[in-house]
């Protein structure tokens, strides 16, 4: 059996997942995302999951930047999980391949990635970026709908924030 490039990043929030007692299962799989159901003692729910291998500006030492692209069926997907009050997180895997300790996690719930996306400016391609800086306690989230400049802030620690806040 070949394994897929996609493999290794989702295999690593999966390996972690499982560690902690969730059980995950595969509702929706292609190259560029998967949608799992996670289920455990505190509940039940959904995950929209997207990696990226590296970020966008490889050479900035200080500061990392990686681009998430989403097409319009997956813009679709989430006007119907918006649209069915669906209990969902977003899992963007921020991978560094150069350095895989560079990587990062970003947890992002439905107000958010309709935040960023903004959903109802018909476009063609819509996008989230995640900003990574050394000195910086957190992750930014920006993007079609966020400028830089007002960026949301989130944890680092997702692991923490995705037992505590969604599993609560």
């Amino acid at each position: 059996m070949m394994l897929r490039k996609a493999d290794f990043f989702y295999g690593a929030l999966l390996s972690d997942l499982t560690s902690k007692k969730i059980t995950p299962v595969i509702l929706s799989s292609t190259d560029v995302r998967r949608i799992y159901l996670l289920d455990s003692d505190k509940g039940t729910f959904k995950v929209f999951t997207k990696y990226v291998s590296s970020p966008t500006n490889k050479n900035q030492e200080n500061k990392r930047l990686w681009q998430f692209n989403f097409s319009s069926e997956e813009i679709k997907e989430i006007h119907k999980l918006k649209e069915f009050n669906e209990s969902v997180k977003f899992v963007l895997i921020c991978a560094h391949s150069q350095q895989w300790n560079k990587s990062e996690i970003a947890i992002l719930d439905l107000d958010q990635v309709i935040k960023c996306l903004h959903l109802d400016y018909v476009r063609e391609n819509h996008h989230i970026m995640i900003r990574s800086e050394k000195s910086g306690r957190g992750l930014c989230v920006y993007g079609t709908g966020v400028s830089s400049d007002k960026a949301i802030k989130i944890e680092r620690d997702y692991s923490k924030h995705f037992i505590q806040n969604s599993l609560s």
